[in-house]
């Protein structure tokens, strides 16, 4: 530190400097860099493990690839059909995907093109819709069809969104996907600023593509909601996004899509069953869990063992629950 505080002096009076208050002043200073400079080199490299360690989690909790090579949507939380029925040639359909049978054939919904739009646009996309009307499916395939070349972003929960949202910021495309996007609202979850920093301004484009539950929608912009107030951040951030509304029946255009698509036998069968179910709701096998809850309550009934019953019941129960919470969306 004293060779530091001689050597500014000498350095400043070299290259003329001569002011005795100059000289004085970087005397002062460099003694005190002197005297910080440990301390700030420790707090540098506590940020940088930070830094790392804060990394290193989203790499374990995130998926980050490239949308082009996202070519299995179950990993992003479209939930899987039943498995294809041999007499159907589900098997190797699955129109790019990466997964096998358990993904029908895409039926592009009434508001693919505009999603796609919207998507090629940028900003801060939301797909709302009832439970099981397939809005996942709709916007991974969107995704893919506007923005191939984007780096597609979904942190695994609200712990390591600060991260995700780091990450989307210093890229100049990308997509930051919030599939179920309560998940990541509320208490130091997803906030204006974040959006606003990822979407607003020129030289990039970045996209938030986000889906949302209709009963969820409903709580945050129900003001006599018990949690209202807590939900004024989200409800804040939710007003940012354009919006769509994706229906869970077929249309009459969206039946005749299917029908070109009915090679695979589970398509027909949801086709047959459309007057009852929406077409994602019958591909994700809830009416299958329905009639095991009911077929298992009906012997029961008729003279069967209840405690024979029981574990029928409950096999039957527990998805069928899963399902109404999450929903084939």
């Amino acid at each position: 530190m004293a060779a530091l505080a001689v050597a500014v002096p000498a350095v400043l009076a070299a290259v003329g400097v001569r002011l005795w208050w100059l000289l004085g002043l970087g005397v002062v200073v460099a003694a005190v860099g002197g005297v910080f400079a440990p301390a700030l080199a420790d707090g540098y490299r506590r940020a940088q493990e930070r830094g790392e360690e804060s990394s290193l989690a989203l790499a374990r909790h995130s998926l980050i690839r490239n949308v082009r090579d996202a070519t299995d949507p179950l990993r992003l939380g479209v939930h899987p059909a039943r498995h294809a029925d041999p007499r159907g040639a589900a098997v190797g359909h699955a129109e790019g995907t990466g997964s096998g049978d358990r993904v029908p054939p895409y039926v592009p919904r009434d508001l693919h093109e505009r999603l796609v739009e919207l998507l090629a646009g940028g900003g801060f996309v939301l797909l709302v819709g009832e439970s099981a009307a397939g809005k996942s499916r709709a916007a991974y395939e969107a995704m893919r069809a506007a923005l191939p070349d984007h780096t597609l972003i979904f942190p695994d929960g609200k712990a390591v969104l600060p991260d995700a949202v780091e990450r989307a910021a210093l890229l100049p495309r990308c997509v930051l996907w919030l599939d179920d996007v309560e998940r990541y609202l509320g208490s130091d979850g997803l906030t204006r600023t974040d959006v606003a920093r990822l979407v607003d301004g020129d030289g990039h484009h970045r996209v938030v593509l986000a889906t949302l539950r209709s009963a969820e929608m409903a709580r945050y912009t129900d003001s006599a909601h018990p949690d209202a107030a807590d939900a004024a951040e989200a409800r804040q951030v939710l007003e940012q996004a354009i919006q769509l509304r994706l229906r869970r029946p077929l249309s009459a255009a969206e039946r005749e899509r299917a029908l070109t698509r009915a090679w695979d036998q589970r398509i027909a069968d949801a086709l047959d069953h459309s007057d009852e179910y929406g077409l994602a709701e019958y591909l994700a096998a809830g009416p299958e869990l329905l009639n095991a809850w009911e077929n298992a309550w009906e012997n029961a009934r008729e003279g069967g063992n209840p405690r024979s019953a029981a574990p029928s019941i409950a096999s039957a129960f527990l998805p069928l629950l899963w399902l109404g919470f999450t929903g084939p969306v």
